[in-house]
């Protein structure tokens, strides 16, 4: 069981770290300490603040924070009584941000207008930073000017840093066997918000079932739609060379000048022949000899589908293998 009354895990604003969540939690315990464990790269400003002014209004929270916690994560820990950080936790603030995207075709006019758009965004942003420096600095007890320029800077800190801002009170709790490191994909999704890599390792993920299963998959549809069905096979391959039996040579005539007699009594003796030969009973057959009929050659489809069942087999022997 958890020694803590509530755990904000994830992106700020998401399912598990959000200020209606700790308000309906917070009420639950009026007047009493709560402890609450935060483990965060950060997320929406809004919620950030919300939540820290929760914390103020119950009056009675210690947060403990873990692991990497940066941006709306910290911001949201400035409202509680106490704050304490892991021994290999790190902290991390900056400028506020927004997510900015444009495409488009301007005339002069219309990029004056939308120059002073942007303008108008920057006083936006320079105002919340301004706010924002504030609320550390009370905590901090520090200048507003010195936390505005560490925000600038947006550099991690480590835990003893963090305490020597005054931005934690006090490191707790037993610092971990395993040196810190995050995964690729953890360190993608803070270059991808704008936030500075921590001063770690990066190390590869294991592969997930459903990312197994996705590789497989993929493997097999290539293998189907990409593969070349005119490509020649190799040389210990190719089919051996039919040799076409030559075309029997058309009977010579027996005269090459024949006169008309002649022919007519060859063609009288050759009619007695046939006759002859009709009048003769059929020759018995010993055995009946059953040849099987020349097996029809694969049909490609068949084998796009024997393809797709050994990837099945593939992907059923990968959920059999999991613990």
């Amino acid at each position: 069981m958890s020694r803590y009354h509530l755990e904000l895990t994830g992106e700020v604003g998401g399912s598990n770290f959000n200020a209606r969540a700790t308000a309906s939690l917070l009420a639950q315990y009026p007047g009493k300490p709560v402890t609450v464990l935060i483990d965060s790269p950060g997320g929406s400003l809004a919620q950030g603040l919300s939540i820290a002014d929760e914390f103020r209004s119950h009056g009675d929270v210690t947060v403990h924070l873990r692991s990497m916690c940066a941006s709306a994560a910290t911001i949201a820990s400035m409202g509680a009584k106490r704050v304490e950080i892991a021994p290999d936790g790190f902290y991390l603030v900056h400028k506020v941000s927004m997510m900015f995207y444009d495409w488009a075709s301007r005339n002069a006019d219309e990029l004056s207008q939308f120059i002073e758009a942007l303008q108008k965004e920057k006083d936006n942003l320079d105002t919340l930073d301004q706010a924002v420096a504030a609320t550390y600095a009370k905590r901090c007890k520090r200048p507003v000017k010195d936390i505005l320029k560490l925000m600038e800077h947006g550099k991690w800190l480590s835990a003893d840093q963090a305490k020597e801002w005054g931005f934690v009170d006090e490191i707790s709790g037993e610092k971990s066997d395993k040196d810190p490191e995050i995964t690729n994909s953890y360190a993608a999704s803070l270059l991808a918000s704008g936030l500075p890599l921590p001063p770690v390792p990066i190390t590869e993920e294991p592969v997930s079932f459903l990312e197994q299963i996705k590789t497989t998959v993929s493997k097999t549809i290539k293998s189907i739609f990409m593969s070349n069905p005119t490509q020649t096979p190799a040389p210990e391959q190719q089919p051996q060379a039919q040799t076409t039996a030559p075309a029997p040579e058309a009977p010579q005539p027996q005269n090459t000048n024949p006169d008309l007699e002649s022919l007519k009594a060859e063609n009288e003796d050759l009619k007695k022949r046939i006759e002859a030969l009709e009048k003769q009973p059929g020759a018995t057959t010993a055995s009946v000899v059953n040849t099987p009929p020349p097996a029809a050659p694969a049909h490609p489809k068949a084998d796009s589908l024997q393809q797709f069942l050994n990837a099945s087999k593939e992907v059923a022997d990968i959920y059999d293998s999991l613990p």
